[in-house]
């Protein structure tokens, strides 16, 4: 039968409604507990040092005393914040915290030469006091038992730097080895008790010595040895091992009770390794072993006994590795797992696998890679923790010399972590990175944003980007007009409004009210009742771009025209929230309330359209019917607008001023509803083809889905709002379904701002969240970067990326898969998330795009405090 077979009427509620929550039951494989608690998590940063030379960046400490083609290796002390640099004829003790060096070589009694290697072995017990310090030049080694402390003044004679001293004591090269032109590695029990020395073509070690003359160990034969790590906190350690890389061999040493090296076993090198070996380094817990190359990465599993490959199919993200470090002490609460760095010829890697069944096995429980056709995702195998592999690369975590983005620049020499893995250093032939890891709260992190609003983002109250004279220089920035000042300002606004409603601070009140008039100014400039303008500037500035107008109301501005509908869609986003959250007496609200609404009377009176001083409507400023459903080259548009314009409508009848109010603005969504087809396109939101994907588009979307959702939950008591309530359940299950097709394509960005909202939307309608939506927004907001520096970044070397078949609107490589915020751009939501290059170092962001999804999500319970009440049921850990 044909009638029964044809899809119901197009008005049916009831077939809307059920293929909406039909869509929400696919998408919710489980249910999620909610709020997220806002316990501590890793919290990443870098402190960038360079040395000699002057800094591209003023905010770069100089260790103008130490010559930066001199330095050759770091190793983190063990006094937090504290490392020990070698160069090329002299050690240095760094005090980080006070950017300060002193020079201790004279200090200890070492004589430092060209080709000198040191070692700082970390003793596995937390108990232990004191330090060591291994320094092997080229006919001697010494090893120092600092058991003390002295202050002394620092290189500059300015500052007092506390450094470790004690007795170093001096162990000779036997007379059958030669003089080394250089040594290779030098490496040591955790106690120091025996240290072994590459150099010359032979392994020497103090384990054994008598007369104070190193021990050289003829057998087994290693074959030019390359580099030697050791595993065990003194030679009476029976589980402590020695693995030495040969030329074709990597030698593992057993202990028993009787000798360190009671016995040898070997692994062919071209069996498990494509290159040479370059670096070795045991793990704390139970001797397993990273084997590092210029190809891969190996681990060696202590328990099983395997080796498993570590390549870009496993998520590596470069390779070419120059040096190992591993976190051999306990990691602090907040971290867990097996910590290892790896330093590579063009940046570096933190590679934290939960266990060592995970590197074997992945977080799935299943062989990495073997998750099929990944698509775009967080990362190219779907069962790879997308956290298990950091990469810092460029100016935004490591020193350069210019301004120029080169992996010259990002080429690293050495890496040591610390005992707790708290502090890292990274040293590259311009100067040194301190990766610090603390433990943070996404409160913090809010705070940490909230004070880089004023001065740098406050013009006249709105708030948006600054430039900057000097690259990275925070100091050189200049406050500057953009294209959309409304839509930035309106997106702080709204955060304020929020934080506001969340904690009754008054300072949120306050900055709500001074981005508020600004953007009253916005409207107030034109001279037009409803026509905002995109921007102002004292008329004494020279504008660039754009059509700008001298203001009749306002003499001392002129104005920017040709609005977009990109602004009136921040207007109509924050009016209602501030209406709700911030207005409080009946003047306040008329305020809000009268802006809203001339806004709404002008498009409304003018056919749906924002017509300019000119007379004519604005190139973007259109939602009638003529243009979104007559012009093919909007189709674009054509979903888009019909959902603004709706949400708009029925916002401003939910908060409406008057019951005649209502009725205009009810009457028109009738309109656009029964002429149009509103409700159909809304629908069909994102049909679009895969290079021409407008992520523009989807702030434009967003914003309006809340604004809808907005309008549902604050409608003014009275009866003004029945018809909005009557004709609900038709268009509100097609806007949810509208809103679902669109969240899906957008559902792999993890993008905190649209899962917040999107969240927000689901759990008023009743329905449990999809399984991955919080989490992703919660990864989302803790690898945001600590710096909104639009650093030069570049993630089209990488070997773990792979590229979209399909180039952006701007003809563009992308990449397939989606990579965290600090390490690509940390722009606006309305840019290519998956965009390889680019930076500059010349701007900075505002920090709005962090403080609105956090503080709606503070706003409507997705998120709490920590010390707020919540069932222990409640609490999800994300790492």
């Amino acid at each position: 039968n044909h009638a029964a077979s044809s899809p119901p009427s197009m008005t049916s509620s009831l077939w809307w409604l059920c293929v909406a929550l039909a869509l929400t039951t696919t998408l919710c494989c489980s249910a999620q507990s909610v709020p997220y608690v806002d316990e501590p998590f890793a919290q990443l940063q870098s402190q960038r040092f360079t040395f000699g030379r002057s800094s591209p960046l003023a905010q770069w400490p100089n260790l103008a005393s130490i010559a930066a083609s001199s330095v050759s290796q770091a190793a983190a002390a063990k006094a937090a914040g504290s490392a020990w640099l070698l160069a090329q004829d002299a050690l240095w003790f760094l005090d980080a915290e006070k950017q300060a060096v002193a020079r201790v070589d004279a200090e200890l009694g070492v004589k430092i030469s060209a080709g000198a290697r040191i070692a700082a072995p970390k003793s596995r017990s937390s108990a232990s006091s004191d330090e060591v310090l291994a320094v092997a030049v080229v006919d001697a080694l010494y090893v120092c038992a600092l058991t003390s402390s002295r202050r002394v003044a620092d290189a500059e004679g300015s500052t007092e730097v506390i450094v470790p001293t004690g007795k170093c004591e001096e162990f000779k090269f036997p007379a059958s080895a030669a003089a080394a032109s250089a040594v290779s590695q030098v490496a040591c029990t955790g106690s120091g008790d025996a240290c072994f020395v590459v150099a010359g073509g032979q392994l020497l070690t103090t384990y054994g010595a008598q007369d104070n003359t190193l021990v050289v160990v003829s057998d087994p034969k290693f074959n030019e040895p390359q580099t030697v790590a050791v595993y065990g906190e003194s030679v009476a350690d029976t589980s402590a091992s020695v693995a030495v890389a040969g030329k074709y061999k990597v030698w593992l040493s057993s202990a028993d009770s009787s000798s360190l090296l009671a016995s040898w076993r070997y692994y062919w090198s071209i069996s498990y390794s494509d290159e040479p070996i370059t670096s070795l380094e045991f793990t704390g817990d139970n001797g397993s072993l990273f084997i590092a190359n210029r190809w891969c990465l190996y681990f060696r599993n202590a328990v099983d006994k395997t080796f498993t490959r570590i390549d870009q199919r496993r998520g590596l993200p470069y390779n070419r590795t120059t040096d190992l470090s591993v976190v051999q002490g306990a990691l602090p609460s907040y971290q867990s797992g097996i910590m290892l760095w790896v330093a590579t010829e063009a940046g570096v890697i933190r590679y934290n696998p939960a266990s060592a069944q995970d590197i074997v096995w992945g977080e799935a429980g299943v062989p990495l890679g073997a998750g099929g056709n990944p698509g775009r995702s967080s990362t190219a195998y779907p069962n790879i923790n997308p956290d298990e592999l950091r990469y810092f690369y460029g100016p935004r975590w490591l020193p350069t010399e210019t301004t120029e983005l080169s992996a010259n620049g990002s080429s690293i020499l050495s890496i040591s972590a610390s005992q707790s893995g708290e502090d890292v250093f990274a040293l590259t032939p311009f100067g040194l990175t301190r990766f610090t890891t603390q433990p943070w709260t996404l409160k913090q992190k809010a705070s940490h944003y909230e004070a880089m609003t004023r001065p740098r983002h406050d013009r006249y109250g709105l708030v948006a980007d600054c430039n900057l004279k000097k690259f990275g220089d925070l100091s050189s920035y200049e406050l500057v007009s953009t294209d959309n000042d409304g839509l930035w300002t309106s997106m702080y606004l709204a955060a304020e409004c929020f934080r506001y409603a969340v904690t009754k601070d008054p300072s949120a009140k306050q900055n709500a009210w001074h981005s508020y008039y600004a953007m009253q100014l916005l409207n107030n400039v034109t001279g037009i009742e409803g026509l905002m303008a995109r921007s102002i500037l004292p008329v004494d500035v020279a504008p660039s771009g754009g059509t700008w107008h001298n203001s009749t109301t306002f003499p001392q501005f002129q104005w920017k025209g040709d609005t977009s509908s990109d602004e009136v869609t921040g207007h109509m986003f924050v009016y209602p929230i501030m209406l709700e959250l911030v207005a409080e007496t009946s003047a306040e609200k008329e305020l809000v309330r009268g802006l809203k609404e001339r806004i709404m009377n002008y498009i409304v009176k003018n056919n749906f359209r924002l017509i300019d001083v000119t007379g004519q409507p604005t190139t973007w400023g259109r939602w009638n019917i003529e243009q979104l459903n007559n012009n093919i080259t909007w189709y674009d548009e054509r979903g888009l607008n019909a959902l603004q314009i709706l949400s708009w409508l029925r916002s401003t009848v939910a908060q409406a001023s008057s019951a005649g109010e209502a009725a205009n603005m009810t009457a028109a969504i009738d309109y656009l509803i029964e002429k149009g087809a509103y409700d159909e396109n809304l629908v069909n939101l994102k049909i679009t083809i895969p290079d021409d994907d407008n992520f523009s588009d989807d702030e434009l979307a967003f914003l309006p889905f809340y604004t809808w959702l907005f309008a549902n939950q604050h409608m003014t008591p009275g009866g003004h709002a029945d018809a909005l309530r009557a004709s609900n359940q038709t268009v509100q299950a097609q806007f949810m379904l509208g809103m679902m097709r669109n969240w899906v394509v957008r559902i792999e960005e993890r993008a905190s701002l649209w899962n917040v909202i999107y969240a927000a939307n689901v759990l008023a309608a009743g329905e449990a969240l999809p399984a991955t939506l919080l989490p992703d927004a919660i990864w989302d907001l803790k690898r945001w970067p600590m710096e909104l520096i639009r650093w030069p970044y570049k993630n089209s070397h990488r070997l773990d990326v792979t590229l979209d078949p399909f180039t952006n609107r701007g003809s563009s490589r992308q990449a397939r898969q989606l990579l965290p915020r600090d390490e690509r751009h940390s722009g606006r939501w309305n840019g290519d998330p998956y965009t390889l290059d680019g930076g500059s170092g010349m701007s900075e962001t505002d920090p709005s795009s962090f403080l609105l999804p956090y503080w709606m999500a503070r706003y409507h319970g997705l998120i709490v405090d920590s010390d707020a009440a919540a069932p222990a049921s409640s609490k999800m850990r994300f790492n």
